[in-house]
């Protein structure tokens, strides 16, 4: 017996909110422990071949991966430098 959980989900069309008129189309995502999540198709991302040319190349990526690397970095010297001298 497996005691894989398939988790069904199906799309759905549902309003965003009740202040705006517009629809989004989402994917309801149901839980095994009940819970229920609205995913919009959008949020959910694309394939690699409808990426641009070079994206993991560009400037802005790189320069991403570096400032969250060095922010990682100072978060964690700002707390064991300190740490380590109390």
């Amino acid at each position: 017996m497996s005691h894989e959980a398939k988790m069904p989900s199906e799309k759905i069309d549902v309003a965003s909110s009740t202040e705006h008129s517009e629809h989004v189309e989402a994917v309801k995502q149901v839980h095994t422990d009940g819970t229920v999540d609205m995913v919009d198709t959008h949020a959910i991302g694309g394939e690699l071949a409808e990426m641009p040319a070079g994206y993991f190349r560009s400037i802005q990526f790189i320069g991403t991966v570096v400032a969250v690397c060095t922010g990682s970095i100072c978060a964690y010297l700002g707390w064991v430098l300190p740490a380590n001298t109390l």
